[in-house]
């Protein structure tokens, strides 16, 4: 995270950025591989249509939708446009304008995602385990403030 934030604070700090990154990048390439993988198996038949740009367009609509640096944003985002693409099913030819609408829609108002609005309310059940996994680090006098 100290190198998404700051590169040069992260050089002060003597974090190695070539290292850092390019073992960023071997991980999401091997998860990526991952899921590849799985996929394929999963429906035993794998075609270069089935991923055009509309699919690309949909993955990203989810990470933007749910929110950028948060696997919880993610799920949340994966779950809401996937229901949203099968609720739409019917209608195949608007499927892209809408999706293309609800992405530039969350950009524009809500450029941090759906994790933001939990987090900007103050949920009770998030700060609760916000402050649980602090206690369990031994920081009783940190107090939490919800980012915005």
């Amino acid at each position: 995270m100290a190198v998404r934030d700051g590169e040069i604070a992260a050089q002060a700090l003597a974090v190695n950025l070539t290292t850092t990154k390019t073992l960023a990048f071997v991980v999401s390439a091997f998860y990526a591989g991952l899921a590849g993988g799985l996929h394929s198996a999963a429906l035993r038949y794998v075609a270069p249509e089935s991923f055009d740009l509309f699919e690309v367009v949909l993955q990203f609509c989810m990470v933007v939708v749910g929110g950028l640096g948060s696997v919880i944003g993610s799920a949340l985002g994966a779950a809401l446009v996937l229901a949203l693409r099968e609720t739409l099913r019917a209608a195949v030819g608007t499927q892209e304008i809408l999706f293309g609408g609800l992405l530039i829609a969350c950009i524009v108002f809500m450029p941090r995602g759906l994790v933001s609005l939990l987090r900007w309310n103050g949920s009770p059940w998030l700060e609760r385990l916000h402050r649980r996994g602090r206690r369990a680090a031994g920081d009783e006098t940190a107090s939490w403030q919800p980012s915005r």
